[in-house]
């Protein structure tokens, strides 16, 4: 099972760089603008406040109102410009132009993180318990194109894995970011009065620890 963290995409505007830092923030005047925007608490209230927006004259050339996309707890988000034709035929950002440019920065390094853990596989001498396939988890497994990037690095079936066998487990949780959670929980309840493991568990243990270093170093 191989973790990869979360990225969320979501779009918005940005000051330019060379003012960003002589441009205060104001957001009494923002929201002395749009009422109702200061109680916005999270990403879901926010879209409700935005509704089909029509606070500009702007509002009729376009298609789709382009919000966002992704885990809207992620730590990291990737902010846009004002949509171009491709989002706003889609109603989705990063899937023109500026999108290419994304996949342009995060495949590099996605097929970086694939290499060294192959590497690790190999050298750790347990490539063929792994015959049958490679779980992805954690959040940017569901980035698009993931799973092919995998198997062309791997040679071997790769899937998404999702937190099962936990009941009680609220639907909301049952998604690829919190599978390495709950299979850290399950199985600690497996392992209990266990006397030991064997030298082949032993080996998948230490080499899960490893990947698992690389991956929290790469992010």
């Amino acid at each position: 099972m191989l973790n990869i963290e979360a990225a969320s995409l979501s779009p918005g505007s940005v000051i330019p760089p060379s003012r960003a830092a002589s441009a205060p923030a104001q957001p009494i005047e923002m929201f002395s603008k749009y009422p109702g925007l200061e109680k916005a608490g999270s990403l879901d209230e926010l879209r409700e406040f935005i509704g089909d927006c029509r606070r500009c004259k702007l509002w009729g050339l376009r298609k789709n109102l382009v919000f966002g996309v992704g885990n809207p707890k992620a730590e990291l988000m990737f902010v846009g410009e004002a949509p171009g034709a491709d989002e706003d035929a889609r109603g989705e950002p990063f899937v023109g132009r500026a999108g290419q440019l994304l996949t342009d920065i995060i495949e590099p390094r996605m097929e970086e993180i694939f290499a060294m853990a192959q590497r690790e596989i190999m050298r750790s001498g347990v490539a063929d318990s792994l015959a049958s396939g490679i779980v992805l988890v954690g959040g940017s497994s569901l980035l698009e194109g993931t799973q092919e990037l995998a198997e062309r690095i791997f040679g071997v079936p790769v899937r998404r894995g999702l937190p099962i066998n936990l009941k009680g487990m609220p639907e909301e949780l049952m998604k690829p970011m919190y599978t390495t959670a709950a299979g850290l929980i399950l199985y600690q309840g497996a392992s209990r009065g266990a006397s030991g493991v064997n030298g082949r568990h032993g080996r998948l243990g230490r080499l899960r620890s490893r990947l698992g270093e690389w991956v929290r170093d790469f992010f």
